[in-house]
């Protein structure tokens, strides 16, 4: 697999683990991890339903396993991403790995939020 092209990966944002929850059922996030080198691109998809038609805007976070950092970043559900001052909730993470090699070869972050 190639890797993203690195003119691409020229954005970086906060991520912020969340590590539980209050006695008011708030989040507890743990300290910035300032992500550099990645790549934030805004999505838009369009569903068929009994009511008609539904659009979801996403934005897809981009990391290669390579390129980006810090190095062995990973990302969970529920986690923060602060990027432009606006704040988005990890929806999904997945690890897409090199078949050849079986390590990671870069991860797609769905945000949600503002």
């Amino acid at each position: 697999m190639r890797q993203i092209p690195s003119s691409w990966l020229n954005m970086s944002a906060s991520l912020y683990h969340k590590n539980g929850t209050d006695d008011y059922s708030t989040p507890i996030y743990s300290e910035a991890i300032e992500l550099t080198k990645i790549y934030i691109e805004q999505t838009k998809s369009v569903t068929l339903g009994s009511l008609g038609e539904a659009s979801d805007g996403t934005i897809t976070l981009f990391y290669d396993s390579v390129v980006s950092s810090p190095a062995d970043t990973t990302f969970s559900r529920l986690d923060k991403i602060v990027f432009d001052d606006e704040e988005y909730q990890v929806r999904s993470a997945m690890p897409y790995r090199n078949p050849l090699t079986g390590n990671i070869h870069h991860w797609e972050v769905a945000l949600i939020g503002n």
